[in-house]
């Protein structure tokens, strides 16, 4: 690898990329000039890694021949006609898979498309959002909190950097990162250099400018994509995978074991080789549903396209479905439960609480005090938030009277307070200089910088703002009138009870507070360095507290509302103080009852000596975490309501792993960098679009492209519909699977012909068959609100019916390895729904741990495809449609001169071939080669077009899932009548259009009164599931 920038001094690789760069005020750069941009772009190209290797289409096709059951019988003439007629359809059906298969890659494609990721580059002076692809050597990148690398980098400037470069190395520990002027050692390897970034690693925190030194192909990353050839894919953890998964070896097992063993009777029976191995291949091509993996993956392809217009990006089609199954919804609260748009209400400052919102005097609240510009300490507030502080500020328009500014909510709303009180505030940057900063995070939760801001101690002043609890830990003194005093008792009561009434009403606090550095021991030329521990974190002084509220989104309340009736526990996980987040959660419905603490304060107990059933909604914060044990954890799931707060990141993993042990399917939403682990944890990752950052993106399965959490909403409906209309395409199409199985039986065991031929079959399959399962796809929801007061289906997962996995989950947890991973089984069906009781008042007070482990992973499920299914599909409508099928078979039979005996004896015999001799039937008629050929081709005839007349009428029966089968809604998706009227004409074009008699073995004599049978079983059908949706309604009422 020919990488030696990290080894240049800072001139000499500013100068080879000519690219002006200001290292005391890096925003004031000058970037790369566009000639330079155009000239690089023309030398290097664009900034795109090569795609992995792509199998070609004609690789393909020949993958979707070879899966079919092809069958070549060569032993006389007729065969070899049929035979060549079932390779050209074999060769056909390729083709339509193929043709599938490319659109869906094609369609998943596009989507990814719409997420084109953008970084922030000075070019021109100007600092601008460039997306990756345009990105050219010599550029001059800004990185930030939660964004990824978007191509190698030399650091020129930066500022408490920390990356994650995990996808690059494998390593999990955050690497720091820091500027070398004068260049690397020789010696130093490339990828060990600590000025160097490359492409694809993620930013944790701080801020740093990058100068790109190698794009697209020339990248670390893009130079191990060309050796390996190939993309890394996540591993799906998805139910529906495991379902059809599943469904589809119990299909091969049972059609495999049923083939030999009719071969295994054939063969004993001392039926010829010839005829036994039709039955055997009869058989295995009979069970196949053919085309059913194609279906299931075009229908999921089709509501990705349906959802993508509901402002909802889909990365893995199986996380459509997933969406409608989870039983539990995480979600940050901002910028994704409110609109990331903060705005400064209060300031607590010299002792008082002033209104400090938006408006004048007569906007202030009754009773409540205005903030004048002269109030003492506003000054020194409003400094500190403009100096310790992660934004840019840009200006344009005339007079440089627009301002834009560049940063996260937080800062962006300090920056609009300190703009609308004091003037000339942006020049205070280029008064007092920044020597040394800490950006915030997560995990520290606050901010410090260093200025060059004199006064009498010396030439130094250090700024900090952040969570009022960790600032207060650093400060021993309080300003007050303009003077330092001792921070006493009194003023921390004063705090306490100014922090209880905004965090009521469900403000965000962030305190300020400032020290001047003693020149005796910290002189101007001070080297401040994380590393050395040399940052001076005490004897600070308080300056004042600001009180910033974010609104919330529009209809999130509504929506809270709909996903709880709809059985779907939404939990709170924050990083704000436990009373701002039990705020914000009563105003959008996650929170409605008393608390655990409000119950024992009231009682005069300890929390922990309360039982569950006294209470219905718990705040939990991440220091209690640190204590709780297993049996605190299952009592948690037990809790309708629960909210946790003061949360870091990785006890966010933490608790989304918890609640996957507990059986729950998780999904979690978020946007920051410190959500990605959990996204990454959870079973659905959801991000937001706008105010997402990269890396969360990256780490999630679905983005929501509005960033409005109603979508979500929308979406688990979308999923809920998905996942019946594949359960009513898997029924309707395993449906006519015994029409096709049980004639090969009776052929063995009673010596009758065949209802069916090889050909016949197929075209069943993939003639009318497959466009009728599709039409599935666009079945329209049969009843909104009785979709979303469903409780959340709960699908098969084999390893909770394994007790050692319980036992293990029981165990306490010392880290994320001891993660119990893969489960996502379901939880008890009614415990959120609206109008449902508390568990505890069902079940009683829970105090059994091995009853509550056995309560949350229940093993009853509803699967994609269950014994209700399976008795519809095979013992139902499919006996049903055997016996409609068979009986007209026989009719036609008896109407032409043939009774049971006669076909058995012309079975046996081998008779019905174009070389046959006479046969005479039982009442002496003699019935030539001809006549018995043409007999056989009328009664398969007969048998064919009974089973589309009958899966007509089951396409209406299986319609219905949550109503009855009759009504309007029944006919409102057109693309069922327009598959049913196309597969009636093709099927009768089949047997009454001459010249296909001779490619399907049919015949156009057939009478079509003899149809008549099949119609009146198919009535019979509609009736009877009408009656049955009545029985399993008053049976399960629930489910039904």
């Amino acid at each position: 690898i020919d990488i030696v920038e990290h080894q240049w001094p800072m001139t000499k690789l500013l100068t080879e990329y000519q690219t002006h760069f200001v290292s005391r005020r890096p925003a004031d750069s000058e970037g790369l000039a566009e000639i330079h941009v155009v000239a690089a772009r023309e030398k290097w190209g664009r900034n795109a890694n090569p795609p992995p290797a792509k199998r070609r289409w004609y690789a393909k096709y020949l993958s979707s021949l070879l899966n079919l059951f092809n069958v070549m019988l060569l032993d006389d003439t007729d065969v070899l006609w049929i035979s060549i007629v079932l390779l050209v359809v074999a060769f056909a059906n390729a083709a339509i898979e193929t043709y599938q298969t490319i659109k869906i890659s094609s369609l998943l494609r596009s989507y990814n498309e719409m997420i084109s990721p953008v970084c922030h580059v000075i070019r021109n002076k100007t600092l601008m959002d460039v997306h990756h692809d345009d990105l050219v050597p010599g550029d001059l990148i800004l990185f930030r909190p939660g964004e990824r690398v978007p191509a190698d980098c030399v650091l020129v400037a930066c500022s408490n950097f920390n990356i994650d470069s995990s996808a690059l190395t494998g390593e999990t520990e955050p690497l720091r990162k820091m500027v070398i002027e004068k260049g690397a050692p020789e010696t130093c390897p490339h990828m060990e250099a600590s000025n160097l970034l490359f492409s694809g690693c993620n930013v944790l925190s701080g801020e740093a400018y990058g100068l790109v030194i190698r794009t697209g192909p020339r990248s670390m990353i893009g130079r191990i994509a060309k050796l390996s050839g190939r993309a890394s894919t996540k591993t799906s953890r998805v139910p529906l995978n495991r379902e059809i998964r599943r469904f589809g070896h119990t299909i091969t097992l049972l059609a495999l074991a049923t083939a030999i063993v009719l071969f295994t009777i054939a063969m004993a029976l001392r039926r010829s080789f010839r005829n036994s191995l039709q039955v055997a291949l009869g058989i295995l091509l009979a069970w196949v549903p053919q085309g059913l993996a194609v279906t299931v993956t075009l229908i999921l392809s089709i509501s990705a396209g349906r959802m993508i217009h509901k402002s909802i990006l889909v990365k893995d089609l199986h996380g459509v479905e997933t969406l409608g199954a989870i039983t539990m919804l995480a979600t940050d609260k901002t910028g994704t439960l409110t609109r990331n748009a903060m705005q400064v209400t209060h300031l607590w400052t010299n002792g008082i609480l002033a209104w400090a919102g938006i408006g004048g005097p007569d906007q202030c609240p009754k009773g409540e005090r205005y903030l004048r510009r002269d109030e003492p300490g506003l000054q020194n507030v409003l400094h500190c938030s403009v100096l310790c502080a992660n934004i840019q500020v840009e200006r344009s328009g005339e007079n440089n009277s627009e301002v834009t500014y560049r940063g996260d909510a937080t800062e962006t709303g300090l920056m609009r307070f300190v703009a609308s009180r004091l003037q000339n505030w942006d020049s205070l940057r280029k008064l007092y200089p920044s020597v040394f900063s800490i950006s915030f995070s997560s995990t520290s939760k606050y901010q410090l910088s260093i200025h060059r801001k004199s006064h009498a101690q010396g030439g130094l002043t250090l700024y900090a703002k952040g969570a009022p609890e960790v600032i207060m830990g650093f400060c021993d003194k309080i300003m007050l009138d303009g003077r330092e005093a001792p921070l006493t008792p009194a003023h921390l009561a004063a705090y306490q009870e100014m922090q209880n009434t905004m965090s009521a009403n469900g403000s965000r606090l962030i305190a300020f507070a400032q020290r001047p550095l003693d020149s005796m021991r910290f002189p101007d030329n001070y080297a401040f360095s994380t590393d050395k521990n040399n940052i001076p974190t005490s004897g600070l002084c308080l300056l004042g507290i600001v009180a910033l509220e974010d609104p919330l989104k529009d209809r999130v309340k509504e929506s809270i509302g709909i996903m709880r009736s709809a059985g779907i526990r939404v939990v709170m996980i924050t990083g704000d103080h436990p009373r701002t987040a039990e705020a914000v959660s009563r105003k959008c419905n996650i929170l409605t009852g008393r608390t655990r603490a409000e119950v024992a304060e009231a009682q005069g107990v300890r929390e922990a000596d309360l039982n569950p059933g006294q209470y219905n909604a718990w705040i939990i914060s991440g220091k209690d975490m640190l204590t709780m044990t297993p049996r605190d954890w299952l009592h948690v799931w037990l809790c309708e309501e629960v909210i946790f707060a003061r949360i870091n990141p990785l006890q966010k993993v933490e608790i989304v792993a918890r609640a996957r042990e507990a059986g729950h399917i998780v999904g979690v939403t978020g946007d920051g960098v410190n959500d990605a682990a959990a996204l990454k944890e959870a079973d659905l990752g959801i991000a937001m679009n706008r105010t997402g950052s990269q890396v969360s993106k990256d780490a999630a399965d679905m983005i929501v492209l509005d960033d409005q959490f109603a979508s979500i909403a929308t979406g688990i409906l979308e999923g809920r519909l998905i996942f019946h209309n594949l359960k009513k395409a898997i029924q309707y199409s395993l449906s006519h699977i015994m029409a096709e199985i049980i004639p090969y039986v009776c052929a063995i065991l009673f010596g009758l012909p065949f209802s069916l031929t090889f050909l016949q079959i197929l075209v069943v399959d993939l003639g009318f068959e497959l466009f009728l399962t599709l039409s599935f796809a666009w079945d329209p929801v049969e009843d909104q609100a009785a979709m979303m007061t469903m409780p959340p289906r709960r699908p098969f997962n084999p390893d909770l019916l394994r007790p050692g996995r319980r036992r293990r989950c029981d165990q306490p947890r010392t880290g994320p390895e001891r993660r119990c991973s893969g489960s996502v089984a379901g939880r008890e069906q009614r415990r959120n729904q609206a109008t449902a009781q508390p568990l505890h008042r069902i079940h009683g007070r829970v105090t059994n741990d091995a009853y509550a482990a056995t309560l949350l992973a229940g093993t009853a499920h509803n699967a994609l495809v269950d014994r209700e299914l399976l008795y519809w599909a095979y013992l139902e409508a499919g006996m049903l449609e055997f016996c409609a099928a068979y009986l007209t078979f026989l009719v036609v039979f008896s109407k032409l001169g043939f009774n049971l005996s006669d076909l058995h004896r012309a079975a046996v015999g081998e008779y019905f071939r174009s070389s046959s001799p006479v046969f005479v039937t039982n009442h002496g008629l003699e019935i030539s080669a001809a006549a018995q050929v043409s007999a056989l081709c009328q009664a398969q005839s007969a048998y064919y077009l009974s089973i589309l007349i009958m899966q007509i009428w089951n396409s209406f029966c299986c319609k219905a899932r949550i109503r009855l089968p009759y009504g309007l809604f029944m006919f409102r998706n057109t693309k069922t009548i327009i598959s049913i009227v196309g597969s009636a004409l093709f099927a009768i074009g089949v047997v009454y259009i001459p010249f296909m008699n001779a490619v399907f073995r049919t015949s156009y004599q057939l009478n079509p009164l003899f149809l008549f049978i099949p119609f009146g079983f198919g009535a019979f059908l509609l009736c009877y599931a009408t009656l049955r949706r009545l029985a399993l309604r008053r049976w399960n009422p629930e489910k039904w």
